[in-house]
Parts: structure tokens; sequence; C-alpha cells
């Protein structure tokens, strides 16, 4: 289903494989659509790939020998192009599915936004290589990119059990990319192409570590 540059409703029948129009917004009549292929003048911008806006914030609170470091990224304002949920999530061939083909279409009178199941009709339902709004979504995210939890010995006591041996000893706790809050519903909305494509990108690894600083 979609909307041509005139304004026309079309729908594609897919058992039968025959397209509808409705006559206008005012008019529901559902009749046959003879010649209502796509055109280039149909095209329409669905978005900006580059981020309009990104940056980090970066702060470090102490108390004693406590230290907490926090990094937080962000970046918005862009269009992600989500064909890992286009060719695979949402294909039509009961394999490797997502979670959202539960909400498919099963009765009369049902509102979603998933259709109904037809076996091996993925690419017309899903318009595969098109970009199509429907797979367009917000790349806006607020990432945790690192946190650093530390403690340090106080460097007096520590002359004096090391008799000036030790000048210093941390020890830390450290977390890289420990959370994203986005809507996005792909696996990361920042490792996307230049194009503002997902084409099955690998997500930034989690990683937690633990350390020992020690000074002479």
């Amino acid at each position: 289903m979609y909307y041509k540059a005139d304004g026309r409703l079309v729908m594609h029948n897919i058992p039968n494989n025959t397209f509808y129009y409705i006559n206008s917004k005012d008019d529901g009549t559902i009749v046959p659509a003879n010649a209502t292929s796509m055109t280039f003048n149909d095209r329409t911008k669905l978005g900006e790939s580059l981020p309009k806006w990104f940056g980090a914030l970066i702060n470090t609170v102490s108390y004693k020998q406590f230290s907490l470091e926090v990094m937080l990224r962000f970046s918005g304002g862009n269009k992600i192009m989500n064909t890992t949920r286009q060719e695979a999530l949402m294909n039509q061939s009961f394999q490797n599915n997502g979670r959202e083909i539960l909400q498919r279409w099963t009765t009369a009178g049902q509102v979603t936004s998933v259709p109904k199941l037809y076996q091996g009709q993925g690419n017309n339902i899903n318009q595969n290589s098109l970009a199509i709004s429907r797979f367009v979504e917000d790349g806006d995210y607020l990432r945790l990119q690192n946190l650093v939890l530390s403690y340090e010995i106080d460097r007096a006591q520590l002359g004096k059990w090391t008799k000036g041996v030790l000048d210093n000893v941390k020890i830390y706790l450290q977390g890289q990319n420990l959370y994203v809050w986005t809507k996005y519903t792909g696996a990361d909305p920042d490792n996307i192409s230049t194009g503002g494509i997902d084409a099955s990108v690998a997500p930034q690894i989690r990683t937690i570590s633990a350390g020992l600083k020690v000074g002479f």
C-alpha cells in the first residue's frame, strides 16, 4: 500500500497480483488501478542520512580517594534505512523472523502495521531493495560510552606501608558501551553506512574490565 504523487492510495492485492486505488480521501470507493505502477515522480525525500547534531559529555566526580568518570555520547536528526529489518526480520519465508512478526494481521478488523503472512511474498510485501518509509527510522541516540570507577590509596599512607617503594596505587573498574537510549529498532544506530543504511551491521561490543595501576 502506498500513496502516489497525485494523492491516490494504491493497494496491492497479493493473492491475485492486482492493484487497486481509492478515488480520493473523500470517496473511499475501491476501483481497479490499471496503470498505477510507481514512477520516479512518486518518489519523495524520506530524510537525511547524516546527523544534524552530535557530541559528547564528559565529567569526573571525586570524593576522597574515590573517582567516577562518565562519558555520554549523543547523535541525532538523521534517518536510518533499516534494510536488516526489511529483508530478514520481516521476511515471508517463515524463518529468521523477529518478534515483530507476532503482530501480523490475522483477523478481519485487526489494526496492525505488520501484513498477513504469505509464503514467498517477502519481496512484494516488504519491497526489498527499495527505500520505503515503513523501514526508515529515526537515528537519535544517547550512549553511555565510558564509565570508570576508581579508588586510589592515600599516598601518605602508601609511602609508610611500602617505605617509599611505591608512589601510587589505583584500582579501577571500567565499562565501555554499557547502554544506548534510542527508539531505533535495529542492532545499533551508530554503526551505519555513510548512506544511512543498516545492512546487518555489527553492534559495538560492550566490555567490562578491571585493572591495577602501580607507580614507583
